[in-house]
């Protein structure tokens, strides 16, 4: 037979059941909490960079950002740059008199060999200087090394902008038309002549001034009441006349004066003017026919700003 249960067990046993039930729901519930956590934390270990420049990494930590160095430039207004070929004339072409140069230059010369000045606008720097400093393009493309470089005649302490190049640097049928520097020059103050390039090779009528410097008196100038004067450098060798005072302007805001005087030591491309005392030059200019080059040709007329 079977046996029925009375009513409190039934009532005991309905108890325990909703009891259960309780338990079971409660831990479901506890479980969603937990994944939701689990999501939140994730959530919040990704993080915006912060304002002291440290960035997150993969497992939350912060790292500092690599600093990138600044990119240097270069300063194109510096000696180096500021540093010209002003001239290159070709004075003798194909001579057939090497002595009448040589004896100048102290270069050894040949017959038909040519000879050419080569005017730069700062000093230069003599044992820096060399023959292989120097490349001459003729018109058809003919490329030469002069035989001999040198700051000869115009070598003085106050002088030395100017390099004689001498040899086979073409012939009359086919002319050099460039000049460029490919060797290690420099100029008495460490400028940094390579890779310089002449203007266009010119041979007459005669040399013009391409120059002027002003400096403080010397002992000539300074007899004539002189308190500076300007030394003027040419394309090539020069000689003055008894007019090229006259013939040259020494220009100031003020007005005009012509020189005191002009000193001529030597054979070369320089000529010094003494200036009126108290005139504040900024300008040379010249007239056609104030000077005469080596050949006696005349020089054209020219304005050199100081």
């Amino acid at each position: 037979m079977f046996e029925i249960p009375s009513v409190a067990r039934v009532v005991a046993v309905v108890a325990a059941l909703t009891l259960l039930a309780a338990a079971c729901g409660s831990d479901s519930s506890s479980g969603d909490s937990g994944a939701a956590a689990v999501t939140d934390a994730g959530t919040a270990s990704t993080v915006p960079a912060s304002d002291d420049g440290l960035e997150p990494s993969s497992d939350g930590a912060e790292e500092a950002t690599p600093e990138v160095e600044p990119e240097t430039t270069v300063d194109s207004e510096s000696d180096s740059a500021d540093a010209q070929i002003l001239s290159a004339y070709l004075a003798v072409v194909d001579t057939a008199n090497p002595a009448g140069f040589s004896g100048l230059s102290g270069c050894a010369g040949e017959v038909g060999d040519d000879a050419m000045p080569v005017v730069f606008s700062v000093q230069i720097d003599e044992s820096t200087l060399g023959t292989d400093d120097f490349s001459v393009e003729t018109a058809s493309g003919m490329r030469y090394t002069p035989t001999c470089a040198t700051l000869s005649p115009a070598d003085e302490a106050d002088e030395g902008y100017t390099v004689l190049l001498t040899g086979p640097l073409g012939d009359s049928a086919d002319r050099p038309v460039s000049v460029s520097i490919v060797g290690e020059l420099t100029g008495r103050d460490g400028a940094d002549l390579s890779m310089l390039e002449a203007p266009p090779i010119t041979d007459g009528p005669g040399p013009s001034l391409v120059l002027a410097i002003e400096t403080d008196a010397g002992s000539e100038c300074a007899a004539l009441g002189s308190e500076v004067e300007i030394q003027t450098v040419w394309q090539a060798s020069v000689s003055e006349s008894d007019q090229t005072a006259a013939a040259i302007s020494l220009v100031s805001a003020d007005g005009e004066a012509n020189p005191v005087g002009v000193d001529d030591p030597d054979v070369d491309n320089h000529l010094v003017l003494c200036v009126p005392a108290g005139h504040d030059t900024i300008r040379v200019d010249v007239e056609a026919g104030a000077v005469s080059g080596g050949t006696g040709s005349p020089n054209p007329e020219s304005s050199v700003e100081l």
